[in-house]
């Protein structure tokens, strides 16, 4: 891994900078004779200046930049529900026919979307269904989406 410090710094930017640094220094100085060379100006004109120094440090846009090359490939994760609410007919298709949930993830399944993503990627399919508890709940038929992640990962 490398890092490196980058600025986007303009020749407009430095002359600016340069010019709004000088008045601020000019008129803290001037500032500073006025009060016949109190220790509290001289004080609080430095860190007047100091405020604007990093101001004008900000207008360049430094960036830490870490690069960090990839020890392996990242990992896309298809769930597919497998449980009982996918018989459900509530999909639209494209000509307005109305098909299952289970029917359309079928349909997905064949057409393979994800394929793009094979170049560049490992792509997980894993279909999951109920929860998997000893709950004595009657929530234990439902769709357990934790589990299915952690078995992927």
């Amino acid at each position: 891994m490398t890092s490196y410090w980058s600025m986007n710094i303009s020749t407009t930017i430095i002359v600016i900078s340069l010019i709004v640094m000088g008045i601020t220094l000019w008129f803290g100085y001037q500032n500073w004779m006025r009060s016949g060379q109190n220790k509290r100006i001289l004080w609080t004109e430095g860190l007047r200046s100091l405020i604007v120094a990093l101001l004008l440090f900000t207008l360049m846009q430094p960036e830490w930049i870490k690069v960090a090359n990839k020890e392996r490939d990242p990992v896309v994760a298809i769930l597919l529900d497998a449980s009982a609410s996918m018989g459900t007919a509530d999909v639209t298709t494209n000509n307005l026919t109305v098909m299952s949930r289970g029917d359309w993830v079928e349909s997905q399944k064949a057409a393979k979307p994800w394929s793009v993503l094979e170049d560049n990627s490992r792509v997980v399919i894993h279909a999951f269904s109920t929860a998997g508890t000893n709950s004595s709940s009657a929530f234990t038929d439902g769709t357990d989406i934790s589990s299915a992640l952690t078995e992927v990962m």
